[in-house]
């Protein structure tokens, strides 16, 4: 199994629909998209600072970390 194509697999549209959805659209290019959506004030300046992605397998390995960091409690609300 590779792990390492969630991205392809999961995010983004395939390059042969993009153009097609820009001209359902009526744009000509995600630049003008954004431009005519996205009010100017709301807008980035700069670009983000992200670490870098993960893959699959390290992101099951970092979140079943996250979870075994999970306390469980007992709740004795109305029990008497």
């Amino acid at each position: 199994m590779k792990t390492d194509v969630f991205a392809s697999r999961h995010i983004g549209v395939r390059s042969d629909d993009f153009q097609h959805m820009l001209e359902k659209v009526d744009v000509k290019s995600l630049d003008q998209l954004i431009f005519e959506t996205i009010p100017d004030d709301i807008r980035l300046t700069s670009p983000l600072s992200l670490d870098p992605a993960l893959s699959e397998h390290e992101f099951l390995n970092h979140i079943e970390a996250l979870g075994k960091k999970n306390k469980v409690f007992k709740s004795y609300i109305v029990l008497g």
